[in-house]
């Protein structure tokens, strides 16, 4: 089994790196029995993770532990777009972030994202389904992804979980990460998701891995 330092080389070596200044001990503060018991797996859900005090900074631009669960409140869309666009690693430059959610009110539930992209403005209407993100609001951000730089896009590793793992990767690295890490990541949209029949009501219908039976 792959001790940690070993597995952050290898990540490394693929593209997934931690934050300037990120320890080993902020990594460990998700879980030793976690990242210990599932190399890799765990590591990267570690490393997806934000730290455990005030402002909450991500531990790395590379890899997101992303949670279906997360529009409740204006800006949740904006999180996600400026993820998505640390993620893509200078090839998604968006700029003029904004978003309404208004989710619960006596008014008609609504939720929207927009942003400027190489000088043109885009309007995303989300779908609204509780506090569940739309799905069709990461793909159209994968879709410009791919417009603007067609050897990337957007990758996800899903499991039996309202959560995934997301980052950005061309083919190569994408193939890089397989091999090294045992893991079937795949590309975010090539086929519609399999839904857990636990949350078959609500799960996204738009996030196009397959979730596989990996558990934490």
């Amino acid at each position: 089994m792959p001790g940690l330092q070993e597995q952050l080389q290898t990540l490394h070596r693929v593209g997934i790196t931690v934050r300037p200044g990120v320890s080993v001990q902020d990594l460990l503060n998700y879980g030793e029995d976690v990242i210990y018991k599932k190399p890799y797996f765990g590591l990267l859900l570690a490393m997806g993770g934000t730290r455990d005090s005030w402002p909450y900074a991500p531990l790395s631009d590379t890899i997101w532990h992303f949670d279906w669960e997360a529009i409740e409140n204006p800006g949740d869309y904006v999180r996600i777009a400026l993820r998505m666009r640390d993620l893509a690693g200078g090839s998604l430059p968006l700029e003029d972030v904004e978003d309404y959610v208004d989710i619960g009110s006596e008014e008609e539930d609504t939720a929207w994202l927009s942003f400027t992209l190489d000088g043109r403005a885009y309007h995303l209407d989300a779908e609204v389904k509780d506090d569940w993100a739309d799905g069709k609001i990461l793909e159209a951000l994968d879709r410009l992804l791919h417009e603007r730089d067609p050897q990337k896009g957007f990758i996800c590793l899903t499991w039996m979980s309202q959560t995934c793992l997301l980052g950005c990767a061309t083919a190569p690295q994408l193939q890089a990460l397989r091999e090294a890490t045992e893991l079937p990541f795949a590309w975010l949209t090539t086929e519609p998701i399999q839904k857990p029949a636990s949350v078959q009501a609500n799960y996204p219908r738009t996030c196009c891995c397959r979730p596989h039976s990996l558990s934490i």
